[in-house]
């Protein structure tokens, strides 16, 4: 956003899902499993607003701020969709809305594989040798989304893992990796103390794995 990218894993936009932060908690920006793997069908719209928004969203904010807003379940529906494409690639996806009364849920989850992306890796051995391998790269994982809503209380939560590959040619290092995002937020909207003071709280939890 804006030119900047001040660091390789993009520390200076903040993601939000509905409002609400993911952080990642080892360098402040990773958010590739959760761009991978979350559930796009559950997506209503996105917002992106551009320049630095720390006063209003927190750290992260520097360069920009990408908000998912996701559906709302205002009835009673489930569908199930899936895509499949060349070399065994393929995305699933399902979502369930449910709606009674002052209570309504979202659930949403999707799986895709994409094919694996093989391509020779060239580096040099100890002794200055230029030495070629074969490398695999997996491009796959799991990703789902639940918003449960009873009056003022609301429940969001999502857990999306993105399986892929690393390498560092400096100790020529390569293999397989796994990344791993948990985020839930809890809230409680609208508590009016007067009219012109309304007061929002909300208790927010965000865990990564990177094996």
């Amino acid at each position: 956003i804006r030119g900047a990218q001040f660091k390789p894993n993009g520390a200076q936009v903040l993601l939000l899902i509905d409002g609400r932060p993911v952080r990642e908690d080892l360098e402040g920006g990773i958010v590739s499993e959760t761009l991978e793997s979350f559930p796009v069908n559950a997506i209503e719209r996105i917002e992106v607003i551009k320049g630095p928004g720390s006063v209003l969203y927190g750290s992260g904010a520097v360069a920009g701020v990408i908000n998912v807003i996701t559906e709302k379940a205002d009835k009673n529906e489930v569908t199930v969709a899936g895509l499949g494409g060349e070399k065994g690639a393929f995305d699933t996806m399902a979502k369930a809305k449910v709606k009674n009364g002052d209570f309504n849920m979202l659930l949403a989850g999707k799986y895709h594989e994409k094919p694996d992306w093989n391509t020779p890796y060239d580096y040099k051995d100890a002794s200055g040798n230029l030495v070629r391998t074969q490398m695999t790269f997996p491009d796959k994982g799991p990703g789902s989304f639940v918003d449960m809503n009873y009056k003022n209380l609301r429940l969001i939560a999502s857990y999306n893992k993105w399986q892929n590959a690393f390498f560092i040619p400096d100790i020529q290092a390569f293999g397989p990796v796994t990344s791993e995002k948990r985020f839930a937020n809890l809230g409680y909207e609208g508590l009016k103390v007067n009219d012109l003071w309304r007061m929002d709280f909300n208790t927010t939890y965000s865990g990564s794995d990177f094996d």
